[in-house]
């Protein structure tokens, strides 16, 4: 009895990261839909620690996690424990898909200027395009962040949970239901990145002059196309909350995976379900910080330019609203026929009507 009560107070314990979320009952979004605030630390190399340091988070860690579980005789439990401390002193084992080093573009995403004004002869502008490029560098700078963000969840928790699944443990997890096709929405707005923004930075860069607002208008175009990852991992945000919470509630295991996960400083105290939603929020928001552009810009070039950016991504938000209206509508049909076809039909006789 002391055993199980003890198991009890540990997955409470975890379930305060995770356990509470509350997803909204729509799976739509719309416009006035925001990011969160909160940006993840995203360290230029891995989480590796100095031998100084390596004792004192040897004997935290070993602390915090042998007492998470500290009665509980699991064995199971026991290695997972042992594994998730090892990660905290060396870092979770990763193959990064965009490391540091190799690609100018990639680079700029761990070595962006912190404003704009460090990069041009800012003085001479006249305010109002002052005021356009302060919007549009709100563009590239929250492009970064949204993008390390993701790197959070493919780096972090799935790196963290395949690498469990190689030792044998939380194999029944299925990283799909939990994280849809993540990877492909991060390997979306790399290339997003690379193709349309970065050439925004490295012309600043260059030419020590002002953005150039049509270099981006063709990867705004093209969304309709270059971001089709994104029908897939809206339709299938919902079931993903569903799983993950599901999993929380009952997966003792993967309750400590998730804590230990979401208490890392690459997390900034975000749970991995206010980190999924983020790709919805993001559509919404290139409308927002486009149209922000357009309020400070008088060049009519520009202007028209900006106009059409904006109407793309209107139409692309709301083809995937569409369709993940039309998936809800077929899901509830399909529910509605499996409800008429288990009642029974009882034909009446004759000789009961009498």
């Amino acid at each position: 009895a002391k055993d199980h009560s003890n198991k009890r107070s540990a997955l409470n314990h975890s379930k305060k990261f995770s356990g509470s979320y509350k997803p909204k009952a729509s799976s739509f979004f719309s416009s006035s839909t925001e990011e969160s605030t909160a940006t993840p630390n995203w360290p230029q190399d891995s989480t590796r620690l100095s031998s100084q340091d390596t004792d004192s988070i040897k004997k935290q860690g070993k602390q915090r996690w042998s007492g998470f579980f500290s009665n509980n005789k699991d064995t199971r439990m026991e290695q997972l424990t042992e594994l998730l401390n090892n990660y905290t002193i060396h870092g979770v084992p990763s193959s990064q898909i965009y490391p540091q080093g190799q690609v100018e573009s990639l680079d700029a995403l761990y070595k962006l200027e912190g404003d704009w004004r460090e990069i041009i002869n800012y003085r001479e502008l006249p305010e109002r395009q002052q005021q356009q490029q302060t919007a549009l560098w709100e563009l590239i700078k929250t492009e970064v962040a949204y993008i390390k963000t993701l790197k959070v969840v493919t780096d972090l928790f799935l790196a963290c949970l395949k690498n469990l699944q190689t030792e044998n443990l939380l194999k029944e997890i299925d990283t799909e239901k939990l994280f849809s096709n993540i990877t492909e929405i991060l390997d979306t707005n790399v290339l997003f990145w690379r193709n349309s923004l970065f050439p925004l930075v490295r012309d600043m860069r260059k030419y020590r002059q002002p953005a150039c607002i049509e270099t981006m208008l063709q990867g705004f175009l093209n969304m309709k196309d270059s971001f089709r990852a994104y029908f897939r991992y809206c339709a299938e945000q919902a079931r993903c909350q569903h799983y993950c919470r599901e999993n929380n509630l009952h997966n003792e295991s993967f309750s400590a995976y998730l804590a230990w996960c979401e208490t890392q400083k690459e997390c900034n105290r975000l749970r991995l379900m206010d980190i999924l939603v983020q790709p919805m929020q993001r559509l919404t928001k290139y409308g927002l910080l486009l149209k922000a552009i357009l309020k400070n810009t008088d060049e009519e070039v520009e202007r028209d330019s900006l106009e059409h950016m904006i109407k793309s991504v209107d139409d692309f938000v709301n083809n995937v609203n569409s369709s993940l209206k039309q998936r809800q509508d077929t899901e509830r049909l399909k529910g509605l026929i499996v409800r008429i076809e288990s009642y029974d039909i009882v034909e009446s006789k004759d000789d009961d009507l009498e």
